[in-house]
Parts: C-alpha cells; sequence; structure tokens
C-alpha cells in the first residue's frame, strides 16, 4: 500500500470514530423528526443533517477509497456512497417510517457508478481527482 492510500485511510478511520456515531445519532432523530402539521421539518434540523450526513458520507469515502483503486473498485464505492446519499435524503424528506431503499438503489446504480468512473478515469489520467488551486485554467 502506497502513502497516499495509508494516509487517506488513516484519515477514513478517524472520520468514522469522529463523525459515523454522531452522525448515526443524528440520522435517527431527523428521521423520526416530528415535524410542523405539513410534515416539513425545521430548518435547523434539515441544517444539522445535511452537516452531520456530510461528515459521515466524507467518512464513508476515507473508508472505501483504498478500494477505489481499480475499476471495478470505484464503480462500486461510487454506487455505495451514492445509495448512501439518496437514503439520506429520502430519510429526511419522508422519515423512517415511510423508508423504501428502490429510489436510493436505482440512483446509486445510475448515478453512482458513471461517477466513480468517471473519477477513476480522471486520476488515472491526470494523476489528481480534481486540479489544484494553483493550477492554471486550460
Amino acid at each position: 500500500m502506497d502513502a497516499a492510500t495509508k494516509r487517506a485511510a488513516r484519515w477514513g478511520r478517524r472520520g468514522l470514530a469522529g463523525g459515523v456515531v454522531p452522525a448515526v445519532i443524528a440520522l435517527i432523530g431527523a428521521a423520526t423528526h416530528s415535524g410542523a402539521a405539513d410534515g416539513v421539518p425545521p430548518f435547523y434540523e434539515i441544517l444539522i443533517f445535511y452537516l452531520v450526513a456530510g461528515a459521515a458520507l466524507g467518512a464513508l469515502v476515507g473508508l472505501l477509497l483504498p478500494l477505489a483503486r481499480r475499476l471495478i473498485g470505484a464503480i462500486v464505492v461510487g454506487m455505495i456512497c451514492a445509495f448512501a446519499l439518496y437514503s439520506t435524503v429520502v430519510l429526511m424528506a419522508d422519515g423512517i417510517a415511510k423508508y423504501r431503499p428502490g429510489f436510493p438503489l436505482f440512483m446509486g446504480i445510475v448515478v453512482g457508478g458513471p461517477v466513480g468512473f468517471g473519477i477513476w478515469r480522471r486520476v488515472k489520467r491526470d494523476g489528481v481527482a480534481a486540479p489544484s488551486p494553483s493550477s492554471p485554467p486550460d
């Protein structure tokens, strides 16, 4: 395992330890929200849910990053992360009582797979996942 992969795995474990436990608590709380009379959760619940879900999904990406060295691994990581992302959106919108995994699973396959492939291809071509801020525009 090269140094960059070890560093990513180390940061993924740190994110898991510091972010996932509070994220699970917040997700359960947000998914079982009482909401207003119209069923829409208050703005502060949406904001907290957004921030905590972002930290949890970042930790998930960090943990799965070593799998993304190969093409099939990058596609699977994209699918898993997209499924998790769309699941959090559905949980926030409908609550845990009405949660059905069909839409998040479909979006994980349709969106996550191609995104994983595109990022893997860019990393293989350029050596980096995103352009650095100091690089000149094309």
